[in-house]
């Protein structure tokens, strides 16, 4: 009697989220966080909505409340996909 095959499980591969194009001079003459928070929102949650879907309100959300230095969002694409992927 031989063993049960050992089926390994790989993860799919890790969809890279198009990085937003902004205005970081606009961004960095906005005095107001909210106003900042929302130039980001804006401009991260089409790129997340074409890889997560109806999901992309809750985690754009989840990025502007617990990141710190959000606006690195919109200028590290990396910072971006760690993100995202650590959200998701």
């Amino acid at each position: 009697m031989q063993p049960p095959a050992q089926q390994t499980s790989a993860s799919p591969p890790v969809q890279q989220i198009r990085f937003p194009e902004v205005n970081i001079q606009e961004l960095q003459s906005m005095q107001d966080r909210a106003e900042r928070l929302k130039f980001v929102g804006n401009a991260i949650y089409f790129p997340i909505n074409d890889v997560h879907g109806e999901m992309a309100g809750k985690i754009t959300g989840c990025l502007l409340d617990g990141v710190a230095e959000f606006e690195r969002l919109v200028t590290e694409p990396e910072f971006l996909n760690q993100n995202v992927h650590q959200v998701y």
